[in-house]
């Protein structure tokens, strides 16, 4: 047991969307039920708990989706999450739904940098993009929202989207690679239900203000020059 809880930040779960998909049971007692122990175990009216949520809780069909839009998750992924944000509502806590986190990119830029470095082709998926933030970001919300006390949905996206497509194009013009290295395939079918069109949030003046959040290409190139 631990004593004295001011704010409980829930960040454990499966986030994986095909291992979600595919191990729906362990993925459930997981990032269901963990919640619910959580919640059951450590959270009261004097407390906060903070829940990152996620932009697959909505069909990603339009972009800068709005905080009250209907949520419809394609995948089983989006559906655990938006039986959390139920659970967490019900409790009176915060939700910070968020974009896609650089840093969580990297096994993807360390394959395709590794790839190119060999001289062999990458394969970026066409028509998905994603919207990237980065973990100061992720600080800046929560030390907001800690300080604020805050309660209900917050969003944290970029201002913008990038595709997988730029992505990879940025990444042959760091590393002085020749573009016809980048051969762009679609989605396969069995893999469509895991990414969305579009994956930006609508997000409030006041979180702008406080995490001052930067266009996807300039996230990314910071994150490059590390």
């Amino acid at each position: 047991s631990i004593p004295n809880i001011d704010t409980i930040i829930f960040c454990a779960g499966i986030t994986n969307i095909v291992n979600c998909q595919r191990k729906k049971n362990l993925s459930n007692k997981i990032n269901i039920n963990g919640l619910k122990k959580v919640l059951k175990k450590y959270k009261n009216k004097k407390n906060q708990i903070i829940y990152f949520s996620s932009t697959c809780v909505f069909d990603g069909k339009k972009p800068f989706q709005k905080i009250k839009d209907i949520r419809k998750p394609l995948n089983h992924y989006g559906y655990q999450k938006k039986v959390c944000e139920d659970l967490i509502l019900n409790n009176k806590g915060l939700i910070i739904r968020a974009a896609k986190l650089v840093e969580t990119s990297s096994s993807l830029i360390k394959k395709w940098k590794k790839d190119l470095k060999q001289g062999k082709n990458i394969f970026p998926y066409t028509g998905v993009n994603t919207s990237l933030i980065s973990l100061k970001n992720i600080v800046e919300i929560i030390k907001y929202s800690i300080d604020k006390k805050k309660s209900g949905i917050l969003h944290l996206s970029a201002p913008d989207e990038i595709s997988y497509l730029d992505i990879a194009k940025i990444l042959t013009i760091k590393l002085k690679i020749k573009i016809n290295k980048i051969i762009p395939i679609t989605v396969p079918k069995k893999l469509k239900k895991n990414f969305s069109k579009f994956c930006s949030l609508d997000v409030t003046d006041q979180v702008k203000k406080i995490t001052k959040l930067k266009n996807s290409n300039k996230v990314l190139k910071e994150y490059l020059l590390k």
